[in-house]
Formats: C-alpha cells, sequence, structure tokens
C-alpha cells in the first residue's frame, strides 16, 4: 500500500471515529424538533401516518411552523428495522454525513487533483461543525450532504455527458428541496448560475437541461402545492398514499429583501460559529478552525482569478455557486444561524483547500505546520467534546436533559398518573418515551398540575432543586435522577 492510500485511510478513520465514539450519548440531551422528528418517525414506520394523522406528509406539522420530512423517511427505515431509540433517529445524520465526507474526497478527485482532494478531505473529516451536525438528528442538517451528492452527480454528468448522469443528479437535486425549505431558495439560485455558465463555455445542452429538469419538477410539484396550500391559494390534500397539509404557522414571512441590511452581522457570526446555539459548534474553535478563514479567501480569489482564463468546465465555478447562494438565502431569511447557512461550509472549506495547496505548493515545508496546528486544535476541540462539553454548556437551550429517561422510569408506575415539568413540548418526550400510537391519548399524563395542591398518590416528574420537591420528600415520597431531572414516587415500581 503507497503512502497516499494510507493517508486517505488515516484521514477516513480520524472521520468515522470522531462522528462514531459515544454516538447516541453525546450529545447526552435531545433537541426538541429532533423528538418530534422522532416520534413522526415511528408513527410513520408503524402507522403510515405522522403524529397528526396525516398519511405520509410530504412536509411535517412538527409544532405547528413545518419540519421537512426527509429525515423523517429515512429516520422511519431505522426504526422500522431497530425500534425507536435515539441511537436509530440518529444514525440518518451520522450515515449522510459520513457518504458525504467520502463523496468530498472523489468530487476534488475526478474534478482537480489528488493533492486537493486529499486536503479537502482532511478539512471535512475533522471539522468542528461536521462532527457535530452528524452526531444528531436535525433535519435541516441533511440538506449539507445532499447539495454535495447533487453536486457529484452534477459534475459527473457534465464530464460523461450522459443522459443518465443528468437523470440522476436532478433525483438529488429534487430531494435535496425535502431536506430544509431554505433549499426552496438556494437550489434554483444555484441551479440558475450554474446553467448559464455551462451554457456560456458550451458544456451542456437544451437536452440535457431538460432532462435535469425533469425529476427536479417531478419531485418539486408536492413542496410547490404545499406552498399554494399555505398560501391559501387551495384546500389541504388528504388521501390514502401522500397528504399535503396546511400548516397553522406558516413562516412566510422569514423571507424578505429587508433582511439583507441587518443580517451581515449574524450571517458572519455564523460562519465563524458565533450564533450562540452551542449544539453547532463549541466557539472557540468555531464551524471550521478560524485558521480556515484566510485560506477560503485566499482559494476564492485564486478560483476566481483563474476562471478568466478557463473555458473548461471547472469545478471551483460550481461550489462557488454554492457560496453564493447560499449567502443569498441567508441574507434575505430572518434570523441566520448555523442550522440555516449549513450547506455553506463544506464548500467553503473546499476554498480553504485550494488556499492551503497553494500555499504548500510555493514552500513545501508549511505543509507540515498548516498540517500541525489544524491537528492540535482538532485534539483540542476532540478533548473538550468527549471529555466536558456536557459540563460545560450544561442545559443547552432546547434540549431536554434525560426527560426520556425520566418518562421511562415513570411509566413502569402502570396505575399511577405522572405529573410533569418541563421546559420544551414534554409531550413529544412523553410520547417518544412510552412509544404511544398517534391515534391514542396519555391520560395519566398530566403536565400542567396545581403545584399548590400535591397528589400524593402520583409520580411527579420535576427539574432538581424545584421547590415542590422538598415537600415531596417529606410525605415519604423516594426519588430517582434522570440528568436534570428527579423522578418522585411512593410505593413500589
Amino acid at each position: 500500500m503507497n503512502k497516499s492510500k494510507c493517508i486517505l485511510i488515516i484521514i477516513l478513520l480520524i472521520g468515522i471515529l470522531a462522528r462514531t465514539i459515544a454516538f447516541g450519548e453525546l450529545p447526552d440531551q435531545v433537541h426538541v424538533d429532533e423528538v418530534g422528528m422522532g416520534y413522526d418517525a415511528y408513527c410513520l414506520a408503524n402507522y403510515s401516518v405522522d403524529r397528526h394523522l396525516y398519511k405520509f406528509p410530504v412536509y411535517l406539522i412538527n409544532y405547528g411552523g413545518g419540519q421537512s420530512a426527509l429525515y423523517a423517511y429515512l429516520a422511519a427505515i431505522c426504526v422500522k428495522f431497530f425500534d425507536l431509540s435515539i441511537v436509530t433517529i440518529r444514525l440518518p445524520a451520522l450515515i449522510c454525513s459520513l457518504i458525504a465526507l467520502v463523496l468530498t474526497y472523489f468530487l476534488a478527485k475526478k474534478n482537480k487533483d489528488n493533492k486537493l482532494a486529499t486536503i479537502f478531505f482532511f478539512l471535512v473529516a475533522i471539522s468542528p461543525w461536521h462532527i457535530m451536525q452528524s452526531r444528531w438528528g436535525l433535519d435541516c442538517n441533511l440538506m449539507s450532504s445532499f447539495l454535495i451528492y447533487s453536486i457529484f452527480f452534477f459534475s459527473l454528468a457534465i464530464n460523461k455527458s450522459k443522459l443518465r448522469y443528468f437523470i440522476l443528479a436532478g433525483c438529488f437535486f429534487g430531494l435535496t428541496l425535502y431536506t430544509y425549505a431554505l433549499a426552496y431558495i438556494t437550489i434554483p439560485i444555484f441551479l440558475f448560475l450554474s446553467l448559464l455558465y455551462l451554457l456560456y463555455i458550451k458544456k451542456i445542452n437544451i437536452k440535457q437541461i431538460i432532462v435535469l429538469g425533469i425529476p427536479i419538477f417531478i419531485l418539486a410539484m408536492p413542496l410547490i402545492l404545499m406552498i399554494l396550500i399555505n398560501m391559501g391559494y387551495i384546500p389541504e390534500i388528504r388521501t390514502d398514499y401522500i397528504s399535503i397539509p396546511k400548516l397553522s404557522m406558516f413562516r412566510k414571512g422569514e423571507i424578505s429583501i429587508k433582511n439583507v441590511f441587518l443580517n451581515f452581522k449574524p450571517y458572519i457570526e455564523s460562519i465563524l460559529g458565533k450564533d450562540n446555539l452551542y449544539y453547532n459548534t463549541i466557539s472557540a474553535f468555531g464551524t471550521m478552525y478560524n485558521i480556515s478563514i484566510p485560506f477560503i479567501i485566499l482559494g476564492i480569489v485564486i478560483s476566481i482569478k483563474n476562471s478568466r482564463k478557463n473555458k473548461e468546465f471547472n469545478l471551483d465555478i460550481i461550489m462557488l455557486f454554492a457560496v453564493i447562494s447560499m449567502t443569498i438565502c441567508i441574507l434575505i431569511t430572518a434570523y441566520p444561524n448555523i442550522n440555516k447557512a449549513n450547506a455553506i461550509f463544506i464548500p467553503l472549506l473546499y476554498f480553504a483547500a485550494i488556499g492551503i495547496k497553494y500555499i504548500i505548493e510555493k514552500k513545501d515545508i508549511i505543509r507540515y505546520v498548516i498540517i500541525g496546528i489544524y491537528l492540535i486544535q482538532f485534539f483540542l476541540f476532540s478533548y473538550i467534546y468527549f471529555t466536558t462539553y456536557s459540563k460545560i454548556y450544561g442545559e443547552i437551550r432546547f434540549f431536554e436533559n434525560k426527560l426520556i429517561e425520566a418518562v421511562s422510569i415513570a411509566d413502569k408506575f402502570e396505575n399511577k398518573n405522572v405529573n410533569i415539568l418541563s421546559f420544551y413540548y414534554p409531550r413529544m418526550y412523553i410520547a417518544f418515551a412510552t412509544r404511544m400510537s398517534p391515534y391514542d391519548k396519555q391520560d395519566k399524563y398530566i403536565i400542567n398540575f396545581n403545584k399548590e395542591i400535591l397528589d400524593y398518590n402520583s409520580v411527579y416528574i420535576i427539574p432538581k432543586r424545584y421547590y415542590i420537591m422538598e415537600e415531596l420528600l417529606n410525605n415519604g415520597f423516594e426519588c430517582i435522577e434522570s440528568g436534570a431531572y428527579l423522578v418522585l414516587y411512593k410505593g413500589e415500581r
């Protein structure tokens, strides 16, 4: 085995281990959207409906504002085979991210060269953002992976000039629309710019554009209907084979050209990992390590400069269009953050790889300095993430700490009501923990219980140190700790 293959295997092993060590345990808390999606996946796997009883919905209602459906369907497959658990609902994130990681290498190798491909592969493998988003089930993060799949097959179609690859690329662009609502803006802008460029350099023809567009249009049609339904133009669709629901909170107001003037600073903060959503990155290390920023700028400048001399197909331009389309999308969307920007990071790392390659080709000895700096940061990030991350950040916003386990304990008391006090949508955690049918009600769980009149025949789930704890303990209750919660009960379990 030659040196290059050994390096690639080491990078792949690092990437796999960083994403699989303590998988399902870190993060050790469960996000409100993640648990909602997970329960929808359970319902789809076992009852062919979501939790709101829509048969095979093209878009999920979630908590009223909607949620893209592709992740839930992928999770439903895992649930069908392996049952509902934190691990199974997080598997699609892990699998899709690892596939995207491998494709970053082949994408750059087939279109550029092995050196650039190896650097690109390395940067994605150790990226803090990519590692962290691979480890839990936030639906929108699929967009970053599916955009790379789409670009890979798109570049393959251009290079091979065979219609079957255009069909495949069209299918993946269409599927990307189901990963995140912001793809409705990003994909059209990206394709518009890319197709204009390819027509200009005469690397695509009208027939190929039509073949590419047909699967995109077919896959986009249900989502177009969903938008029309939620704009009030047509009624919602409910059949035995497909459902397109009307949301109680359609967030069309979040998209506005007026947001551009407000969003420059939040956009930069998101790129740097400073949006204070600690489940996306550890701010000290940023999304891609802050050392990457000058390399990204250098890589973009080099790519633009070289493109002016070359009329052949250039992956640099396609990746630049990905950055531009995502940037436009983020700037016109209210409240930019890393979640919304997720699809921009792999293209940015591609330009970082170009910048690094340029520098080390000028002076080879610098490669060891650059690699050393990245590895030191990676090891520091890994140490903090796997040892003290949960302790540092404690109760992360929108996450519940061990509430599912607390409900599972309380559910064993079959003849007792359970009074529960929680911060974020506790009914979803109850449904997830108890695997309840979407057609049933869990009457034994009382969310807004009277804190002044306690029922000593019930079980209580309350946050640690909550003021009623002392009264319950003084009246003979026993206590089981579950993360941030206490389960207080009387009698045998």
